[in-house]
C-alpha cells in the first residue's frame, strides 16, 4: 500500500476572498483569485480520493498466501518465500492463519500447532518472506494477510 499524505494544509487569509471578473469577449467570464495569503493550502482532488479509497479497499482485502510445508529453508532460521502480486515491502498486513470453518478438530490441531511456529513474517516487493526461528512446522497451511 502506498502511504497516503497526512500534511494537507487549508488556506489561510484575512476576511472574504476576492475576485476579479474578467470579460472575455465572448459573451462568457473568467474568475480570477485576488486573494492575499498568508499561507496557500493544498489542491485535494481526484488523485487523493482513489488513493484513499484504494488504501481502504486493501485494508478489507484478505488475502489467502499457502505455506508448504516442503519448501522451508533446511536450516534454522527456517524460512521460505512466496510470491504474492501486488506486495510492496512498505506493506503491513495483520497475519493469521486463513481457516475454511470445516476442518475437523485434528486437522485444526495440526494447523495451530505449525502456525504457531511461525515467528516473523517480512514482506518484500512481490512476496512475503515466512521465518520459524527454532522449530519448522509439520504440515502446510494458510497465512491469512488482511491490509495488502
Amino acid at each position: 500500500m502506498d502511504r497516503l499524505k497526512t500534511d494537507y494544509r487549508d488556506d489561510v487569509f484575512i476576511g472574504q476572498r476576492k475576485y476579479r471578473e474578467l470579460d472575455n469577449g465572448d459573451s462568457t467570464k473568467t474568475f480570477v483569485d485576488t486573494t492575499v495569503y498568508s499561507q496557500k493550502g493544498d489542491k485535494f482532488g481526484a488523485k487523493d480520493v482513489n488513493g484513499i479509497t484504494k488504501t481502504l479497499n486493501a485494508l478489507q482485502e484478505v488475502r489467502q498466501v499457502f505455506v508448504d510445508v516442503s519448501k522451508w529453508s533446511n536450516t534454522a532460521p527456517f524460512t521460505q518465500e512466496i510470491e504474492v502480486p501486488g506486495m510492496q515491502s512498505t506493506d503491513v498486513p495483520i497475519v493469521g492463519l486463513h481457516l475454511t470453518g470445516s476442518e475437523t478438530a485434528g486437522v485444526l490441531k495440526a494447523l495451530n500447532k505449525s502456525f504457531s511456529r511461525v515467528d516473523f513474517v517480512e514482506t518484500l516487493d512481490g512476496k512475503v518472506r515466512v521465518k520459524c526461528l527454532s522449530k519448522k512446522p509439520e504440515v502446510s497451511f494458510a497465512l491469512a494477510l488482511k491490509g495488502v
